[in-house]
């Protein structure tokens, strides 16, 4: 077994999300959710019948039933406070990348760090790690508490749409999210009862890969449930010299479901998701990782005069085993255990949502607790990466907004106090505040102008303070810094966004002042001999520019131009680490009239290489959808500074070819 035994908190919380889901007093059977971006008119009345019309820079304008996301509250800030970017699941698998975390590139403003192992980081206008929040339905998932150890996970089936949520409004969700948050929703209930099956499996050329995975559906009445289950297998990566990369294979196993239950008074719903990961160490031969993430969530929804009052619950354990071959001359050779932790959170939160259609003044508040707890499992407390540590997290916000018919203003407020502690180091406590104020103005009927001022902060986390030593996984020594002080940003963005007929552009400007920016300091040679880093804080500057500019023409013909101009430099000078380059995204498409064949081709240029991608799908028939995708169509040798292939000195992969098969009943 990978994991342990789960604490006796584990079955606490599970005993209280099946009370929650007998409850008969909670719930909303209908709760609008939050259309953002989309000016004052944006409120499900503000356009004809039930439709909500999604603005997607790069993509048709497509038109989404209210009905399928009816049981899926929004965001809690209004479209003022944040800036909301979404991805259907069928454009997040339409895009010419091997898998749908790494689509998420198809978004503006996000890119994605390469870990090697299958492990891939978000990271948002130059902001990562830590400073990006995940949400998975409600549940703030905490699979980068360990910051640089972790990726986050993302299944192959069984997702409605993902959503990147910047600006302001993000700290309503995930305190601490400076970069914003990544949001993923589940497969909505359907709004017809009966079941709904669907199976997919894809092919990869260059790892000789495969992903396989089935979801079922059911909705009756007055319930529902979705369950999913898949596996992931990849070999290693190769170089487009044809060289194969140690230590880049890895392999996967699934499971999630979704469940509900509706009724006349409203509502209770929740979801599961488990995955294992083997994979290797990158540019290691005999060394391999393990980690399970599992995650249990539970939401309860009370209507409440205009708005609904929610109550959440979720417990969340991490596991991750690192080991590599023993110096003993025994067949088959022994595994020493290199690394062996376990990271546990349980959270709950309150808060009410305002009825996103109300014009006027409104309100929101909500308050979050979490406690969380690092387990080193190996026998000498020095050896383990981590100390054994635990942290108390409560927080509070208050958001007071007035809108109208073409102007609207909110003003969002937080507290959140941390408090850590451990056997072996003496304790620390942060208490961080921030506030936000947005504007949104319709200047015409065609044209919005955005701006949004925040100063918001984050408190170090266990990692940043206690790391002692050795970390293979890293190929390299980390110390941390008992002393860091609370990381703040200083942002200010404004934004104009226009469309006419077949013509849209979006326009944005922003600046972020960083105090105490925490990150990693090369301290020379360690002791072990493998590089050593240790983490200090220092002033940063990150600001760019972000032009999107899209066309629907006749005969299905769509395009895209988007360039990010960005720059982000410490104190010092020297860029930030993991700082995206500058980059230009051209993309040009087709559809056919009845959206059953389409294709796209797509050239990517940086200071560090021009990319060519294709992507082109159909159905073939009532229930077979087929596709197919090269990325890196040129085969292209590259660096970035955006993998950790770069410490190897080792271009990134080359040509892969994806084959997509999907049979739906």
């Amino acid at each position: 077994m990978l994991l342990k035994a789960p604490p006796i908190r584990f079955f606490v919380c599970a005993l209280l999300v099946l009370a929650g889901m007998s409850m008969s007093a909670f719930g909303q059977a209908m709760h609008k959710p939050v259309v953002s971006d989309l000016g004052a008119d944006a409120s499900p009345e503000g356009h004809a019948g039930t439709e909500d019309t999604l603005r997607l820079f790069g993509f048709p304008l497509q038109a989404l039933e209210m009905a399928e996301v009816a049981v899926d509250a929004g965001p809690t800030a209004g479209t003022t406070l944040q800036k909301l970017d979404r991805l259907e699941v069928r454009e997040l698998d339409f895009q010419p990348a091997v898998s749908r975390i790494a689509a998420l590139e198809a978004l503006p403003a996000v890119n994605m760090h390469m870990a090697g192992g299958g492990m891939i980081r978000p990271i948002i206008r130059g902001l990562s790690g830590l400073r990006v929040g995940t949400i998975f339905h409600h549940a703030m998932v905490e699979s980068q508490a360990w910051g640089d150890r972790n990726g986050i996970f993302v299944p192959e089936e069984g997702l409605e749409r993902v959503e990147v949520i910047r600006g302001p409004g993000a700290m309503a969700l995930v305190p601490g999210a400076l970069g914003g948050v990544i949001r993923f929703v589940p497969l909505s209930p359907g709004t017809e009862e009966g079941r709904f099956t669907r199976f997919s499996t894809a092919l990869h050329s260059n790892t000789g890969g495969y992903q396989a995975s089935g979801m079922t559906r059911k909705r009756s009445a007055s319930a529902y449930h979705t369950f999913v289950g898949g596996v992931n297998r990849f070999g290693r990566l190769t170089t487009p010299d044809g060289q194969a990369i140690a230590g880049t294979q890895y392999g996967q196993f699934y499971a999630q479901g979704r469940y509900g239950y509706l009724r006349p008074w409203g509502r209770v719903e929740g979801a599961y998701t488990s995955s294992y990961n083997t994979a290797g160490i990158l540019g290691t031969e005999e060394a391999r990782s393990q980690s399970g993430d599992h995650l249990l969530t539970s939401r309860a929804f009370v209507p409440l005069g205009t708005g609904s009052l929610q109550a959440g619950l979720s417990y969340q354990l991490n596991h991750r085993v690192e080991s590599a071959a023993s110096a003993a001359l025994v067949d088959p050779p022994a595994l020493d255990t290199l690394l062996d932790q376990s990271l546990r959170n349980t959270r709950f939160d309150l808060r009410f949502d305002p009825s996103p259609s109300k014009r006027g003044l409104h309100s929101a508040w909500g308050a979050q607790f979490a406690h969380r707890t690092n387990t080193g499992e190996r026998a000498e407390p020095n050896d383990n990466l981590l100390p054994n540590a635990q942290a108390f997290d409560a927080g509070g916000f208050f958001l007071q907004g007035w809108s109208s018919e073409r102007f609207s203003a909110e003003g969002l407020l937080r507290g959140d106090r941390r408090q850590l502690s451990t056997n072996e180091r003496d304790g620390k406590t942060f208490l961080v505040g921030s506030a936000a104020l947005g504007v949104q103005w319709t200047a015409a009927e065609s044209l919005n102008l955005h701006v949004h001022a925040a100063r918001s902060g984050r408190a170090p986390s266990m990692g940043e303070l206690w790391s002692q030593g050795l970390n293979r996984g890293s190929a390299r020594e980390e110390w941390g810094e008992a002393d860091l002080e609370t990381e703040v940003g200083k942002n200010l963005e404004i934004s104009a966004d226009w469309s006419r007929e077949s013509l849209s552009l979006e326009i944005v400007a922003h600046h972020n002042n960083l105090k105490n920016f925490i990150f990693w300091q090369p301290i020379g040679t360690g002791a072990s001999g493998l590089p050593a880093f240790l983490r200090s804080q220092a002033d940063a500057v990150i600001r760019g520019v972000d032009v999107t500019a899209a066309w629907s023409g006749n005969n299905g013909m769509w395009a895209q131009l988007a360039g990010a101009l960005m720059d982000g430099q410490m104190a010092d000078g020297t860029s930030i680490p993991l700082f995206p380059p500058s980059n230009v995204r051209a993309t040009l498409g087709w559809a056919s009239e009845d959206d059953r064949a389409r294709a796209c081709i797509v050239a990517t240029h940086s200071e560090e290489a021009t990319l060519l991608n294709l992507s082109a799908e159909g159905n073939l028939g009532e229930h077979l959808g087929l596709g197919l995708s090269f990325t890196n169509l040129l085969d292209a040798s590259y660096i970035t500074v955006l993998s950790d292939l770069q410490n190897l000195g080792l271009p990134e992969a080359g040509r892969n070819i994806r084959l997509r098969l999907t049979w739906s009943i």
